[in-house]
């Protein structure tokens, strides 16, 4: 027996129970499916349905209560898949509940999403009278299905077949017999049906779908972009004014900096070329300050005072999905701290070859966490807390971070109160989860540093420190909290 906070006895059986669902938490914080430096898309895939099976089926219940705590949003849909293939709880409550999460995370998640889901769900041909009553009670919430049917019409139309969901109207026809239509009524159809031949209509169109019709009518993408802002949700904007693929002489533009999320603008930010920054540095390290305290205004807590090191190394490129991936984050949940904290020091491996903050925003060479953790703890007056943020794969010295927490522990300053997090944005397929740096490190998943106080909130139970009881009682909020229908991301917002 192991005894608890209170000295209860704790069976074998709570205990496995608890690190069952410590380590699906923590995967599911960071695992993606989408491949990383180290694992490819197909291991991760593997590993990440097995640890969605194993816990639906020993613990459906916390299972399911995991939609609620935070999870990425691909861990979401897959969870929301595999309990409706599995159909209904036979407890009434558990129904009940369950039944709730699914439908306030697909009313959370991104439309594109869903979608896809749907794909998914009609591909393992799921179809039990639970699927069927979920797809039609979230369309039937849709606040216009005419721009679905648009913008996501091959899979609206397969979601639409599989689940027998019917549509009165011009809907039904748009999806499967548009081209015998001669003409809609419905205005976007028909803008789609002028859009055919002639021109001008196609700026009467969502701009995803002009996009479409802009190359066939001659339209140049400057002049698409211009007369359709109004069309536009953020993250369009965002995506054509100018922060990717500029011309030379084009500078930053502050507007598209300004809308932005910041795990996004960090990903933007490591897109440029380092020749860029260093004129354009000022406005980027304000975009992310401000980003990151529009983000953290919704936190319910502050933060001491906070070293950060952050691991530059080569594999901080990361995958083929999302280029400095690693790297995007680190800056992304630095810029977080640095407004949420008394203080925060900045550590990163290897130290720039070049001066400036477009040396710090590049990644390359080995990794050696140990040089800047000693650095960090060496700061007076003392930090509180060291957040490192790295891939977990340290070779220069291997295992030089847990040798050198060690040290410190048992020699140098055994009773200083210091938390040491390793947060971790690649998921290791092997080991089923974010690969660890050590003893005496406790390690986190976050793929969005939009997600980093719900995951520091994780970190007791991460570290062993928190029991089953404990675990489920923070799922439970978690659930009220949730189904309070707080705020949602506006995905079509202009």
């Amino acid at each position: 027996m192991a005894l608890s906070e209170n000295r209860a006895p704790v069976s074998r059986a709570e205990i496995v129970a608890r690190e069952d669902l410590v380590t699906y938490l923590n995967a599911a914080f960071v695992c993606t499916a989408q491949g990383d430096y180290y694992a490819s898309s197909q291991s991760q895939a593997v590993s990440i349905a097995f640890l969605h099976a194993y816990a639906a089926g020993n613990y459906r219940r916390l299972y399911a209560r995991s939609l609620a705590v935070g999870i990425n949003h691909f861990n979401q849909a897959l969870c929301v898949e595999t309990l409706l293939a599995m159909g209904a709880p036979t407890d009434r409550d558990a129904r009940r509940e369950e039944h709730a999460l699914i439908a306030e995370t697909l009313a959370r998640l991104p439309p594109s999403r869903v979608y896809r889901l749907f794909e998914a769900l009609a591909a393992q041909r799921v179809n039990n009278r639970r699927t069927r009553a979920t797809v039609a009670a979230w369309l039937g919430a849709r606040p216009d299905l005419s721009l679905d049917a648009l913008k996501y019409r091959p899979k609206l139309s397969r979601a639409v077949r599989h689940t027998h969901t019917l549509f009165a109207g011009e809907l039904g026809v748009f999806l499967f017999q548009r081209r015998r239509k001669v003409a809609f009524e419905t205005p976007l159809f028909a803008a789609w049906r002028r859009a055919q031949t002639e021109r001008e209509a196609v700026f009467s169109l969502p701009f995803s779908v002009a996009e479409g019709f802009a190359q066939r009518h001659g339209i140049a993408r400057e002049t698409l972009v211009a007369r359709m802002q109004s069309q536009m949700t953020r993250a369009e904007r965002a995506r054509t004014l100018g922060l990717t693929n500029r011309a030379d002489e084009a500078p930053v533009s502050p507007a598209a900096l300004g809308g932005m999320g910041l795990t996004r603008l960090a990903r933007a930010l490591v897109a440029q070329e380092p020749a860029r920054l260093r004129d354009e540095s000022a406005l980027w390290s304000s975009a992310l300050a401000a980003a990151a305290a529009r983000q953290w205004q919704h936190a319910r807590f502050a933060l001491p005072r906070v070293a950060v090191v952050i691991d530059r190394s080569a594999s901080a490129n990361g995958g083929a999905a999302h280029t400095r991936g690693p790297l995007a984050l680190a800056l992304a949940v630095e810029a977080l701290i640095a407004v949420a904290a008394t203080a925060c020091t900045r550590f990163v491996t290897p130290e720039p070859a070049a001066p400036g903050p477009e040396g710090a925003w590049s990644a390359a060479g080995r990794s050696d966490l140990a040089t800047p953790l000693i650095a960090a703890l060496a700061v007076v007056p003392p930090v509180d807390m060291v957040v490192i943020v790295s891939d977990g794969y340290e070779n220069d010295p291997p295992g030089g971070a847990a040798e050198v927490m060690r040290v410190f522990r048992a020699k140098i300053d055994p009773t200083r109160p210091l938390s040491v997090v390793h947060v971790n944005p690649a998921f290791d397929s092997a080991s089923y989860g974010p690969r660890r740096l050590g003893d005496g490190i406790v390690t986190v998943g976050l793929r969005e540093a939009e997600d980093l106080p719900t995951v520091l909130g994780f970190v007791r139970f991460a570290e062993g420190s928190g029991s089953l009881d404990a675990l489920e009682a923070y799922l439970a909020e978690r659930v009220r909290r949730y189904l309070e229908r707080g705020p949602r991301p506006e995905d079509e917002a202009v």
